[in-house]
């Protein structure tokens, strides 16, 4: 099965209305751009009443839960997950940040975190400023001639 990367490109307005020199956006770690569904669920919820989940009783806000409630449900489904283990972040980092607090609490000092030689940055520093909080090592694996973590190198 091929990519039709024509039709994924034109799912992203951003992309679709760009100038004549075609661009790639590479920073999608950092910011990324929106697919056309989304932006359009966005604007609705905006024009319809920007509310909080799960901090009113007025209509707007029983609204946002509801549909927060059944995106959760339409994620774990896709997951298949149960729909209490999803969580929203902010983004990518913000759920790596949480991810690596939470965990590295729980080791000891002395106890080792492993990550490879490819990480971005946001999945790096977090494990770097877990470790120096908790008196952790943070070790690197290394990669295979292709670029993928190397399983062999877990014991060194």
């Amino acid at each position: 099965m091929t990519l039709d990367t024509t039709s994924v490109r034109a799912a992203f307005p951003a992309f679709a209305a760009a100038p004549a020199v075609p661009w790639h956006d590479l920073d999608a770690a950092a910011t990324t751009q929106i697919v056309g569904p989304a932006v359009t669920a966005m604007q609705a919820f905006e024009m319809a009443g920007r509310s909080n989940v799960s901090r009113g009783v007025h209509r707007c806000a029983e609204a946002t839960t509801v549909a927060y409630h059944k995106a959760r449900v339409t994620v774990a489904r896709y997951l298949f997950a149960d729909p209490s283990s999803v969580v929203f972040t902010a983004g990518a980092t913000a759920g790596l940040n949480m991810v690596a607090h939470g965990l590295a609490s729980r080791c000891r000092p002395g106890d080792a975190i492993v990550v490879s030689r490819a990480e971005h940055h946001a999945n790096l520093i977090p494990w770097q400023q877990a470790c120096a909080r908790h008196g952790l090592t943070l070790r690197i694996l290394e990669l295979t001639p292709d670029g993928l973590p190397d399983p062999g190198r877990l014991d060194n």
